[in-house]
């Protein structure tokens, strides 16, 4: 089996073993880079020669992530590094610190090949700028691979990164790893520093933005999280922030399954695709399928609203007096042009609508009154064809199940249960109450390594293993 072959945790597991060198890990991932990124043009930038000398000095076993490559969107600060969100007025931008999370990684052992590409500020579902292009989807090169993390999902999704950590403001790592067919992991709100996102990250930003891994087993999320998880003076929100233990169920967990809602119909294929996903879970636990079209419907209102409310203002002045530059890439024109046939909201409308969303987290946080899970699924469609999302219905309409919950403080596991149309990936969202985010990756792991051929697992692994072309 080629080391790309495997998981993080399977690389780990190789290295402790002493059954394959740091070198030899990285000089697989790197020769499988220079494979695939023809293809797929998933880096912003890399820094593979320097990887592999690094790799060389690196003593055997010095921590969690132990020698083992890893990627990071172009949206966080990394010391010493090009860091531009995809924008050309940050094009000569080098970052003179490191995000919280760029430090814990690079603490536990990591050794950073590149930074992937991203839309430009992440305001698309169409990974493209121009600065590096677009990235290409390796299961279909004429798809997207979604969504602002498509750089690191299309790279994972080929085998050429274990993992790679993205932003979700609006679905951003969600999108993505349903467009390729991976997990995911949004934390709850204050459980993973934000503190080095280029551009900041307070106000509404703050409350809705997070960063998480993408990878291709929940384990390895699991993994990640421990390493980068925690309290950080430079993020007030994760001031107190604690895990929320419960205790073990011996019956089983109770689970809402939704699987889509009226105001954007799921494809056939995504409905029979998590139909068959709550009925694989059923033996174990209680499944249910209450109505919660009307959930995602008012969650999708008020998040649009609220990304819509200065009619793109903010996002003018950040191009126009930050990133400097009036040259922007199509799927910024597009969003600007969008945003732009709105007006800005008064103030007194905005407090109406920000009381709106407090009430919206509560609704959801009473459901987590009487259900462990509520699943539903990431998109209502699979990967779009490149420029498909460039028109209003269609960019709300693949963002529809995903904005809902990035009102929330809730935590998100992205998880893939099946083929959708033309051979696409389908996956769901599992959401557990806030701060439960080890109870929530623990269930993912158990789905994906449970006993048994027709049950979660095997759709799971069906899944994971649609081919790529590279």
């Amino acid at each position: 089996m080629d080391l790309t072959d495997h998981d993080l945790t399977g690389l780990r597991t190789l290295l402790e073993d002493g059954a394959a060198s740091s070198e030899e890990i990285i000089r697989a991932h790197v020769e499988r880079i220079r494979a695939v990124e023809p293809t797929i043009n998933g880096f912003a930038q890399e820094r593979l020669d320097q990887a592999l000398e690094q790799a060389k000095v690196t003593p055997r076993v010095t921590g969690p992530l132990a020698g083992l490559p890893y990627g990071l969107k172009d949206c966080l600060e990394v010391e010493g590094w090009i860091t531009t969100f995809g924008t050309q007025g940050y094009a000569n931008h080098v970052s003179t610190f490191s995000a919280t999370l760029a430090k814990r990684l690079e603490e536990g052992g990591g050794i950073l090949l590149g930074l992937t590409n991203a839309p430009e500020i992440g305001t698309s579902i169409e990974t493209d700028n121009l600065l590096y292009g677009r990235t290409n989807n390796p299961i279909d090169p004429t798809r997207a691979p979604g969504g602002s993390t498509g750089g690191g999902a299309a790279l994972v999704k080929a085998k050429a990164l274990p993992f790679v950590v993205g932003s979700d403001f609006g679905g951003g790592s969600r999108n993505t790893a349903h467009c390729c067919g991976l997990f995911s992991h949004r934390p709850s709100l204050g459980r993973v520093s934000m503190a080095g996102y280029l551009f900041g990250c307070s106000g509404m930003k703050g409350q809705m933005c997070r960063f998480g891994p993408l990878a291709r087993s929940a384990r390895d999320l699991e993994l990640v999280f421990d390493v980068v998880g925690g309290a950080d003076p430079d993020d007030p929100k994760t001031d107190g922030v604690t895990a929320r233990h419960e205790a073990p169920k011996p019956d089983g967990f109770r689970i809402a399954i939704a699987t889509g809602a009226a105001i954007a119909p799921p494809e056939p294929e995504i409905e029979a695709a998590v139909n068959a996903f709550g009925k694989a879970l059923e033996p174990m636990h209680r499944v249910e399928m209450p109505d919660l079209g009307g959930i995602i419907a008012e969650g999708q209102e008020i998040a649009r609203q609220l990304f819509c409310a200065d009619a793109g203002r903010l996002l003018r002045e950040v191009l126009a007096h930050v990133a400097g530059t009036t040259d922007i890439s199509p799927s910024m024109n597009f969003w600007l042009e969008s945003v732009g046939k709105l007006q800005e909201k008064p103030a007194g409308d905005f407090e109406i609508l920000m009381s709106r969303w407090e009430g919206y987290r509560l609704s959801i946080n009473r459901l987590f009154e009487v259900y462990d899970f509520l699943i539903w699924p990431s998109s209502p469609t699979v990967a779009p064809k490149h420029g498909e999302t460039l028109n209003d219905q269609a960019f709300w309409n693949a963002l529809a199940y995903t904005t809902p919950l990035s009102l929330t403080a809730s935590p998100v596991l992205v998880v893939p249960v099946g083929i959708g149309r033309d051979g696409m990936p389908v996956t769901v969202q599992i959401v557990a109450a806030s701060w439960a985010d080890e109870k929530l990756l623990a269930f993912g792991r158990a789905l994906q390594e449970g006993d048994g051929d027709g049950d979660a697992r095997g759709l799971i692994e069906r899944a994971l293993a649609i081919p790529t072309v590279v």
